[in-house]
């Protein structure tokens, strides 16, 4: 393998290991969501949280996507 193809593939896996973090907190981040349904100051930080994680699965995506 020359040293720009494994560059690709480190960098690769490095998204597919950050998309599957992002998906970890995502599913972590509704599960909260669901025991905090009655307290709408939680629920207001903890929807911040899921769209920033969403925003940056959408862009990990879109770069593995490019790389493919």
């Amino acid at each position: 393998w020359d040293a720009a193809t494994w560059g690709v593939l480190v960098q690769m896996e490095t998204l597919e290991a950050r998309i599957a973090d992002l998906e970890d907190q995502m599913a972590a981040l509704h599960a909260e969501i669901d025991a905090n349904s009655g307290d709408y100051m939680r629920l207001q930080e903890l929807a911040v949280r899921l769209a920033a994680a969403e925003s940056e699965l959408d862009d990990a995506m879109a770069r593995w996507m490019e790389m493919v």
